[in-house]
C-alpha cells in the first residue's frame, strides 16, 4: 500500500500538482515510516513476550479477532470478564510452530495507515530445574530456565519440617503437572542428555513419572505394572531395575555417545546402575515432535497428544534436565550424610548421622554450655542448634577420620545474631596456642591480615606449622539471616581451595602445603577452642545458629555444593 501511494503521488506531481502532492507524500511517508517502526517494535516485543516466563503474574488476551488473526494485550493484571467493545488497534500476533516462533507487529490494522512487520526466531526456554521449594498453590517455578509449570489437580505439599523433603509434588494417580519444557526443541535427536530427580513411589503402583509421546516415539521414565523402572527413548522402552516403593530414591537417566545409563540410588536404598548400548542417531532415537498441544513434558503422567495418560502415584522433587552428559555419580552427593565422615543435622540432638544408613562414624557431639535446639531456617522447631556467644559449643572427640589428610569439604547453614571476631563455625583443634589446630572455618577478625569480622575465613595447617588461608570476597555478611557456607580443598590433585556462599563460588586460591597436620585435637562446632584464648576473645564463640553441619574427606564438586545449599 505504501509503495502504491508513493507511485500515485509521483504521477500526480508530474501533472502539475507538485506542491500539494509533495506535501501529501511527506505526510504519508512520515506516518508510514513511524508506523512501520512501531510495527517492528511490536513484533520484537512479541518475540520477547514469547520467551517470558509463564506465571500467574503475566497475561495476554485478545482485543481483536478477525481475518488477520488475533491481537493481544499484555498486562500484569488478569483480563477483565469482558474485554468490551473491540476497536481497531495495534498489537502483536504470536505463532509458534515446532521450535520456531513468529511474531507479527501490526499498527492501525484495517486502515489506510496499516503497517506490519514480522520477525522469526528459535523458540527456546533453556534447560529446566524444578525444586518446588515455595508455597504458591497453582504453579511451580523453573529455577534454571523459563519452563514454569502449571499444577493440574495435584496435592502440592509444603512440608518444611520433613527431614527428607521440604516442598514436593504429590500425585494421586489421576492428576499431573504441565511444564513449559519441550524436549524436541531443547535437547534434539540423538544428542547427549541427563535427567535427574527424586521420587517416592506409592506402594504397588505404576505410571509415568515424567514423559511425552507421539505416535512413533517417546521420552519418558515410568514404573511398570511389574514394579520395575522403565526408560523410553525414541521407539524403544527398556525395563531397568526394581523399584523401592515408599522410599525416597534418586533417579539419573543419561545418554552419551551410544550409551544409555540408568542409575537409582537413595539415602536408605541400594545403589543400582545399568548401562545399555543404544544408537541415538538412528530412527529409534527420534524424540516426539511438537504437534499442537503435544509440545511439553508432563510430570506425573505422559503427555499423549495434549492429554495425560499413564498416571503416577507418589511424590516427586528436585527435577533437573541437562542437554549434556553429566557426571552421573555426582548426583549421589544429594544425600548429605551418605559419604560424610561426620554429619550433624541438629534435629534435636548433636549425634553424628553420617553413613549410608545414618548410624554415624562414631563422631557424636557433646554439648558444652548453653548450646541447644532452636528453630531452623524452615521454621521447624528443634531443627537447628543455637549458640550463646559466651563459650557454648558442641565438642567432638578426636578421631582419625576427622584429620582429612589431603582433601576435604566443610559445609554448614549459618545464622548470626551478632558478629564476634573470629567466631568459630567448624574448628579442628582445642588448645589456646593453636598447636593442635588442623583446619578452621570461621569468621575473620577486622584488622587481622585480610580477614574481617563480617566475612568468612578458611585456614588449613601444614605438618610443618605453616598454613594456607582463604577469605571470602564481596559485601559484608548481614546479621539475622541464613547463609550456606562451604569450603573444599585438594592438596593432592587440583591444589585448590574453593569457598562457596549460598551454593555459588565466592573465592578460590592455590594451595602451597602438601601434607596436612595431624593432631589429637577435637572438633569444635560453634566455637574454635575448648579453652579461652584470652579474656577478650574467649574461645572465639559464635552468637547465632548452625544447621546441617557436614564434613567430607574429599572435595565435593560445584554441583554437589549447589545441591547442599538448596
Amino acid at each position: 500500500m505504501f509503495i502504491t501511494l508513493i507511485v500515485t503521488i509521483t504521477i500526480v506531481s508530474a501533472l502539475g500538482a507538485a506542491i500539494l502532492s509533495f506535501t501529501n507524500t511527506a505526510i504519508y511517508s512520515e506516518i508510514n515510516v513511524s508506523h512501520f517502526t512501531r510495527a517492528q517494535y511490536l513484533a520484537e516485543s512479541g518475540m520477547r513476550y514469547a520467551q517470558l516466563r509463564e506465571n500467574p503474574y503475566s497475561y495476554f488476551y485478545t482485543v481483536i479477532e478477525g481475518e488477520n488473526g488475533e491481537f493481544y494485550r499484555v498486562s500484569d493484571l488478569p483480563p477483565p470478564a469482558s474485554p468490551g467493545e473491540t476497536v481497531r488497534t495495534s498489537g502483536f500476533r504470536i505463532v509458534i510452530n515446532n521450535c520456531q516462533v513468529e511474531s507479527t507487529g501490526i499498527v492501525r490494522e484495517g486502515t489506510p495507515f496499516e503497517a506490519m512487520r514480522t520477525v522469526t526466531g528459535v523458540y527456546l526456554k533453556g534447560m529446566p530445574c524444578w525444586y518446588f521449594n515455595h508455597d504458591v498453590a497453582d504453579y511451580f517455578e523453573d529455577r534454571c530456565g523459563e519452563n514454569n509449570g502449571i499444577v493440574n489437580g495435584i496435592s502440592w505439599e509444603w512440608r518444611p519440617c520433613d527431614p527428607d523433603r521440604q516442598g514436593v509434588l504429590h500425585f494421586g494417580g489421576s492428576d499431573h503437572a504441565d511444564t513449559g519444557f519441550a524436549p524436541f526443541c531443547e535437547i534434539g535427536h540423538g544428542v547427549p542428555f541427563t535427567v535427574a530427580f527424586w521420587v517416592k513411589p506409592d506402594a504397588g503402583t505404576g505410571g509415568t513419572v515424567l514423559g511425552i509421546s507421539d505416535a512413533g516415539s517417546r521420552f519418558a521414565v515410568e514404573i511398570s505394572g511389574e514394579g520395575e523402572w522403565v526408560w523410553a527413548y525414541g521407539n524403544k522402552a527398556v525395563a531397568a531395575m526394581s523399584v523401592s516403593f515408599d522410599r525416597w530414591q534418586h533417579v539419573t537417566w543419561m545418554y552419551d555417545d551410544g550409551k544409555m545409563i540408568f542409575r537409582v540410588v537413595g539415602c536408605t536404598t541400594p545403589e543400582q546402575t545399568q548401562e545399555y548400548d543404544y544408537d541415538g542417531q538412528a530412527g529409534s532415537g527420534m524424540l516426539p515432535e511438537p504437534d499442537g498441544e503435544n509440545r511439553n513434558l508432563f510430570i506425573g503422567a505422559e503427555n499423549r497428544n495434549g492429554s495425560p495418560g499413564l498416571f503416577f502415584s507418589g511424590s516427586v522433587d528436585n527435577i533437573e534436565i541437562y542437554n549434556e552428559a553429566r557426571d552421573i555419580e555426582a548426583f549421589d552427593g544429594v544425600c548429605p550424610g551418605k559419604e560424610a565422615v561426620a554429619y550433624y543435622p541438629f534435629d534435636g540432638t548433636a549425634r553424628d548421622y553420617s553413613g549410608a544408613d545414618g548410624s554415624g562414624n562414631g563422631n557424636d557431639g557433646v554439648i558444652v554450655g548453653d548450646a541447644g535446639p532452636a528453630e531452623d531456617r524452615m521454621g521447624c522447631m528443634q531443627g537447628a542448634y543455637q549458640f550463646d556467644g559466651e563459650g557454648s559449643h558442641v565438642h567432638v572427640a578426636d578421631s582419625d577420620g576427622l584429620d582429612l589428610d589431603t582433601s576435604g569439604t566443610l559445609a554448614a547453614w549459618v545464622y548470626v545474631r551478632s558478629f564476634q571476631a573470629g567466631a568459630g563455625i567448624v574448628h579442628k583443634g582445642d588448645l589456646s596456642d593453636f598447636s593442635d589446630e588442623v583446619y578452621t572455618l570461621q569468621f575473620g577478625i577486622d584488622g587481622f591480615e585480610d580477614s574481617k569480622t563480617r566475612g568468612i575465613r578458611f585456614a588449613l595447617r601444614a605438618a610443618d606449622g605453616g598454613f594456607d588461608k582463604l577469605d571470602s570476597q564481596g559485601p559484608d555478611w548481614a546479621a539475622e539471616r541464613w547463609y550456606h557456607v562451604a569450603v573444599t580443598w585438594d592438596s593432592a590433585g587440583s591444589k585448590k581451595m574453593v569457598l562457596y556462599i549460598d551454593g555459588e563460588e565466592n573465592a578460590s586460591g592455590d594451595m602451597t602445603i602438601s601434607e596436612v597436620r595431624k593432631s589429637d585435637g577435637g572438633l569444635n562446632i560453634g566455637a574454635q577452642l575448648t579453652e579461652a584464648f584470652n579474656p577478650t576473645f574467649g574461645n572465639f564463640p559464635l552468637n547465632g545458629l548452625l544447621d546441617e553441619v557436614v564434613i567430607y574427606d574429599h572435595a565435593l564438586s560445584a554441583d554437589e555444593i549447589r545441591r547442599l545449599a538448596l
